[in-house]
């Protein structure tokens, strides 16, 4: 799922909505079709595919648009609070490879570590 602003150009291998009605929230639809998972509906042949029969058998639920747009906007939120814990992950595991390679190789002493003090 992906919300593109106009102009866009959209493949034979896609399915874009041409019209929304005004009490729908684009973002909170997006949402909704990350957290019904539209790869399960998927039919497996060379290419997977979801067809626009699929899509239009799922109900989805529709609160007031002020309701919409505040979930849109928590989820929002907490998408991006992920992506900065994800990204501090990673620095961590590179940090972590770095000083366990200069540790093993020699170039740094854990003597001060296991001693209680502040390496040099």
């Amino acid at each position: 799922v992906h919300v593109a602003n106009a102009p866009n150009w959209v493949t034979d291998n896609a399915l874009y909505a041409d019209e929304l009605r005004d009490e729908v929230s684009l973002d909170f639809l997006a949402e909704q079709l990350r957290f019904r998972d539209l790869n399960q509906f998927k039919r497996t042949a060379a290419q997977p595919l979801i067809t626009q029969g699929t899509l239009q058998q799922l109900s989805i639920v529709l609160p007031s648009f002020s309701e919409q747009s505040q979930m849109a906007d928590a989820l929002a939120a907490c998408e991006k609070k992920i992506a900065v814990l994800e990204k501090q992950l990673r620095l961590d595991k590179e940090l972590f490879a770095t000083l366990l390679n200069e540790l093993m190789s020699g170039q740094l002493s854990a003597s001060a570590l296991i001693k209680g003090e502040r390496p040099k």
